[in-house]
């Protein structure tokens, strides 16, 4: 899966032995003598765009076109040839002015990875060949993988050392997420049986590899929501720790998972740090106040979560270039509009919108 649904935990700084597909890619690197124009290249996949419809005023380039398919340049000779002497398109055909783009596709790291990506997926893609000399990480990548190359065995595995180390300290990624269609906020809850596409419009079932059903692009597969199973979007993500000899109850273990997505969070860090504020924080043992039994902010916490509802705060104008700031809490429903306000606070106090929520909803 892509890099937002699957993060491991930090481990020991042991080396490891290199994996195969790693090593593969150092060989090729190794042995590729191709004249690139470049001592760092960088091998993309460019996929075919074809612009129609242009006027012919403004460019030389004339396509034929039968029923919406465009005809090959040998009939296309032909039809040009009977056209510039009669002046007639016959039925069924169009002829237009076109101009053909080229976009890009796919990175790979070896050409090899690249031709076999364009033999499988025809004349519509090419391989496209860059320089990274500006590039100091890409640099530095194929320094390292020509070094592989040259001594392949650099240490021995220590990966059941790893996961050891990595036990002990219970190390856990956590990630919250929404689904752009039925609205669930969940986290570490993706579905297990379907993912989606990050790069195209598919969505279907758990492909065994990393490649899209749809647009073939690999490493692009992301989660699935695990309510209807379509596209669920990343809102935070971190990776927490909780000492394994202090067990976590339910709600303080949420409450510390939240926190910790909230800190690290890169995309809508509003509404995650809503669910922060409403969680609160215990002043003499320096954790969540979920930990308290009965507490109200851990039955306001609860209250979000059971519900899927959105806690977010918004800018409200005070006058000149002042602004204040409120909090409201948003409901999802399946019918249009998807996303109500349900409660408000006119002030900056989000336990006072989730308690106008709850009274709305009572």
């Amino acid at each position: 899966m892509s890099t937002d649904t699957q993060n491991s935990a930090p481990v020991s700084a042991e080396p490891v032995a290199v994996p195969d597909a790693i090593l593969l890619m150092a060989q090729r690197i190794a042995a590729d003598d191709f004249e690139h124009c470049t001592s760092d290249p960088i091998f993309t996949v460019e996929k075919r765009n074809l612009i129609t419809g242009l006027d012919l005023d403004y460019t030389d380039n004339i396509g034929w076109f039968c029923e919406g398919e465009q005809i090959d340049d040998e009939d296309a000779a032909v039809l040009e040839a009977a056209y510039q002497e009669s002046g007639n398109v016959p039925d069924n055909y169009t002829r237009t002015g076109i101009e053909e783009t080229w976009e890009h596709f796919a990175t790979y790291v070896t050409l090899e990875a690249a031709r076999e990506f364009v033999s499988k997926k025809g004349d519509q893609y090419r391989v496209y060949v860059d320089s990274g000399c500006r590039n100091h990480e890409w640099k530095a990548l194929r320094a390292f993988l020509l070094q592989i190359a040259a001594n392949p065995v650099l240490a021995a595995p220590v990966a059941a050392q790893a996961q050891q180390s990595a036990i002990s300290a219970d190390w856990r990624f956590v990630e919250a997420r929404e689904c752009s269609s039925c609205g669930h906020v969940g986290i570490n809850d993706s579905s297990s049986d379907n993912a989606a596409c990050s790069e195209c419009d598919w969505i279907g079932p758990m492909p065994e590899t990393d490649r899209c059903q749809g647009c073939e692009r690999e490493s692009v597969m992301t989660a699935a929501c695990p309510k209807c199973g379509d596209r669920y979007n990343l809102l935070a993500s971190s990776t927490t720790q909780a000492p394994a000899q202090q067990p976590v109850s339910g709600a303080d273990r949420l409450s510390i998972e939240l926190r910790g997505i909230a800190e690290a969070a890169s995309t809508r860090p509003i509404a995650v740090a809503g669910f922060i504020a409403a969680a609160g924080h215990c002043e003499n043992c320096d954790a969540a106040k979920g930990h308290v039994e009965g507490n109200a902010d851990t039955e306001r916490l609860n209250l979000l979560q059971d519900n899927y509802w959105d806690l977010r705060c918004i800018s409200v104008r005070s006058g000149g270039d002042d602004a204040d700031v409120d909090w409201i809490v948003i409901g999802h429903h399946m019918a249009k509009p998807h996303e109500r306000v349900i409660g408000r606070a006119f002030k900056d106090d989000p336990r006072a919108a989730i308690d106008a929520a709850r009274k709305e909803q009572a």
